[in-house]
């Protein structure tokens, strides 16, 4: 029997849980909270203060005893002695009794005695002397110790992607250091004895090598580290080195010399030096997707055509990389529900990837309409398109007018 005779081709899901069922996960590091953007929390994070962590303002205007205000109106206002003021950053040294106020600005910290704060459009003032019109009530306009965040309380769980927004409500709570997941190391390889890196001129017979390029975004995307390792011939022994020079990263790629044709030996290689866990994927496009296990290690082989090399990345690779981290969300794709523009077909037992454009129509609803030109090799296809749609492996195609889920190209 063959090489080729022992294939084992797989269903996507079945794909998916192969791969994920072997993923080790990578080392953590700690980092400064500043430079965490994107990175994947590895332990949950807890408050190491309250916040805020003294009472302070939510108004510009007037600390007051709310007593002093009870039953006062436009036509019979309360009458207090202003004896000070509270600046943002300083602690106040007034102190508030009954007939008193003391002028505050938004976030500054409320002076003792104070248990309420009369917003500045609500008085008149005249010297040190202020009329207030509208009663308040104790608590009235003050942010409270502990009200956004108490101390000890759980900010950030194990697996979140830190957002800015983190970053700003981490510093806050006094959180200057982290522990994260290491950035996965990613080897990226493309094969073939037709590519040259790219130039402002093609040359006969020769392509532009694009998919190095363009997965290694990829990888950057999802949270890893791309190592560009250029582009290999189709040589088994050159192949073979550099796969086993390429095992010092955490996940390798490979894109091209993937189907059975007789130059296509990455899978071979791989099986020398290692074992495949599946080879073929029942998807369009896709179909050749290979990936084994070298010492412990993934490596995947995917289609050398670019929008077959992007689509299974996004499938497999990209949330490889996000389980290695134990991220929560392994898919960073936007979804939307939107309409069919037209019919597509499809084969049974395969999982189609239509990519579509978005249209609103006359009556507001959004519409997906297939791209024209989708073949594996148009480039612009991905372009011109705002997102995929999936069709399982059930149907026999999905008819106009059929909702469908577009998960989005990331932006």
């Amino acid at each position: 029997m063959s090489f080729h005779e022992i294939e084992r081709r797989v269903d996507v899901e079945t794909a998916q849980k192969l791969i994920y069922s072997s993923i080790r996960k990578v080392i953590t590091e700690e980092v400064d909270v500043v430079d965490s953007l994107s990175r994947v929390v590895a332990k949950e994070i807890r408050s190491e203060s309250d916040v805020p962590h003294f009472d302070r303002s939510a108004m510009d205007g007037f600390a007051v005893i709310a007593g002093d205000t009870f039953g006062c109106s436009q036509q019979k206002p309360a009458k207090l002695e202003i004896t000070g003021a509270s600046n943002v950053g300083r602690v106040p040294r007034a102190t508030i009794a009954s007939g008193k106020a003391v002028e505050v600005a938004t976030g500054s910290q409320i002076p003792k005695g104070a248990d309420a704060v009369v917003k500045i459009e609500n008085t008149d003032r005249t010297g040190n002397q202020l009329k207030v019109f509208l009663p308040v009530t104790p608590g009235d306009n003050i942010s409270r110790v502990g009200e956004d965040l108490k101390k000890g309380e759980v900010i950030i769980d194990a697996g979140q992607f830190i957002r800015p927004q983190d970053i700003s409500l981490l510093l806050a709570c006094g959180v200057l250091r982290i522990q994260v997941a290491k950035k996965p190391t990613v080897g990226v390889i493309a094969t073939g004895n037709e590519l040259i890196e790219p130039q402002k001129t093609q040359i006969p017979g020769k392509v532009f090598n694009i998919n190095t390029h363009s997965l290694s975004a990829y990888v950057t995307l999802y949270g890893g580290l791309p190592i560009d390792l250029g582009i290999v011939g189709d040589s088994f022994e050159e192949l073979k080195k550099v796969l086993e020079s390429a095992l010092k990263y955490d996940l390798v790629v490979f894109s091209g010399s993937t189907s059975v044709g007789k130059k296509d030996m990455l899978p071979e290689v791989v099986s020398s030096v290692g074992r495949l866990v599946f080879r073929g994927v029942s998807m369009r496009p896709g179909n050749p997707t290979t990936v084994g296990l070298v010492n412990g290690k993934h490596v995947f082989l995917l289609p050398g055509f670019p929008v077959a090399a992007m689509i299974t990345f996004e499938t497999f690779v990209g949330p490889a990389i996000r389980k290695m981290m134990n991220a929560k969300c392994l898919d960073p794709r936007s979804e939307i529900t939107a309409l069919l523009g037209k019919r597509v077909p499809s084969t049974l037992g395969r999982r189609d990837y239509v990519r579509v454009r978005l249209q609103l129509d006359e009556e507001g609803q959004t519409v997906a309409y297939p791209v024209r030109s989708s073949g594996s090799g148009i480039i612009s296809s991905m372009t011109k398109a705002d997102g995929l749609i999936e069709i399982s492996e059930d149907l026999e195609g999905l008819e106009k007018g059929s909702k469908v889920i577009v998960k989005l190209f990331p932006r």
